[in-house]
């Protein structure tokens, strides 16, 4: 089952990189990029018709940043196992559902024009019989969006 996962999300990020066409990207939107992610390895670059797309893995977290082209919002997309997890989200997991694994974790975060932020995390859990999809929003709600049994 985990690989059956693993496949899904590469196939995912593969369609949605073959999705958009790489043409000129604004070199001040890549120069602020590459100021404020030094360390950003395997970078690529996309542009729709309203947004800057960039993918790119640092410290072992693959990510993605939408960068709205009428600079309204900035998206941030990462992936990422439970080691990353704030501490807070951690202990709000392991209260609402001890003894449950951790599988991956993805995390959404959209800053608008105005500043205001916004967190979201989306995890997969797991115990020996069952996969739970979690969602942990920005006032810190718990909730369970749906589980199936494993086979």
């Amino acid at each position: 089952m985990k690989k059956f996962f693993f496949t899904v999300l590469s196939l995912m990020f593969v369609l949605i990189s073959f999705a958009y066409g790489t043409l000129h990207i604004d070199e001040k939107l890549k120069q602020s990029f590459q100021v404020r992610f030094p360390h950003a390895q395997n970078v690529s670059w996309y542009e729709s018709s309203d947004a800057y797309e960039v993918y790119f893995v640092e410290a072992r977290v693959q990510t993605r940043i939408i960068y709205a082209k009428d600079n309204s919002s900035v998206n941030f997309i990462r992936y990422y196992k439970d080691s990353v997890l704030p501490y807070p989200v951690q202990y709000l997991l392991q209260k609402q559902y001890p003894g449950k694994k951790v599988f991956g974790v993805t995390e959404t975060s959209t800053v608008s024009k105005n500043g205001a932020l916004s967190i979201d995390y989306h995890l997969v859990l797991e115990d020996l019989k069952k996969w739970y999809l979690v969602t942990i929003n920005k006032d810190g709600t718990v909730s369970l969006d749906e589980k199936y049994n494993k086979r």
